[in-house]
């Protein structure tokens, strides 16, 4: 999976990050030092830690020229954090504080790296620490449902599971509770056109938002639409139908809005 979303730009720095941290647990050290080294010259710059970490463990001398030789580079909140550690192992305290300060002016907002950091308990109770610590912002909340989604299509990418944009934002409303607007958006759906797998999925989830509704009826109603289109249509390249079809009953009888109670025998 890390091997597939590091083909994502948007995702490939982190991808690359897990993937270092993966190959240490295994002791593959030369592959995590090329997998953070990789993440950092494609503009992920919270590898620049792990690198130097990695680095430190077995040739320090490597790790410090590491951090030089980006210190020349744009200057980064987390190159800064690492060189106030660096100063700190050194027993420079008023150069940790001034890398510190500079890093927190950069954007570095991790009060609870700082406060676990064990380096750092030599200046913890001093004004000047908790002056610098009480300028830091808040981090700013991770939106992580959109990462999530991310992922998720990332791994269904050209398999029988793909679906779009459109489509899955219908999901992202329902997981909401905005069910009336999810509704109208999958009603709109069903009047373009649809790949098979969009259409049945559409169909599927009409009749769950109306069985979480209450409405026989149109649960009714949409799950026959739902049987009736995998009778009638044949013409599915991407291998959905015969994927799904089998499985149709127990998906049916283990849905938690109840869809099996709406669901007629011998539909499929």
């Amino acid at each position: 999976m890390l091997s597939s979303l590091s083909k994502n730009r948007a995702l490939r720095g982190r991808a690359l990050i897990n993937a270092g941290k993966i190959d240490e647990i295994e002791r593959r050290p030369a592959a995590a030092l090329l997998s953070y080294r990789t993440a950092i010259e494609s503009g992920e710059t919270l590898a620049i830690p792990y690198l130097y970490a990695a680095l430190l463990s077995g040739d320090p001398s490597s790790a410090e020229a590491m951090l030089q030789s980006h210190s020349t580079a744009t200057p980064d909140r987390w190159l800064s954090y690492e060189r106030a550690r660096v100063r700190l192992r050194s027993g420079d305290t008023p150069g940790a504080m001034r890398f510190l300060q500079e890093a927190i002016k950069l954007g570095f907002s991790s009060r609870e790296l700082v406060r676990r950091e064990p380096l750092f308990d030599v200046v913890r109770n001093t004004p000047e620490f908790l002056k610098t610590l009480s300028g830091m912002n808040r981090p700013q909340p991770v939106r992580f449902a959109p990462m999530l989604e991310e992922i998720r299509r990332e791994e269904v990418r050209g398999t029988p599971l793909a679906i779009g944009p459109g489509l899955s934002a219908t999901g992202a409303l329902e997981r909401k509770g905005r069910l009336a607007e999810a509704e109208r958006a999958l009603r709109g759906l069903l009047e373009t056109r649809l790949a098979f797998n969009e259409r049945s999925v559409a169909l599927y989830r009409l009749a769950r938002l109306r069985a979480r509704q209450g409405d026989a009826t149109g649960a009714r109603g949409f799950l026959r639409r739902h049987a009736e289109h995998f009778k009638t249509v044949r013409d599915d390249p991407s291998g959905y139908r015969g994927i799904v079809l089998p499985l149709i009953g127990e998906i049916i009888a283990n849905d938690d809005t109840g869809l099996f109670t709406y669901a007629e025998t011998g539909e499929y």
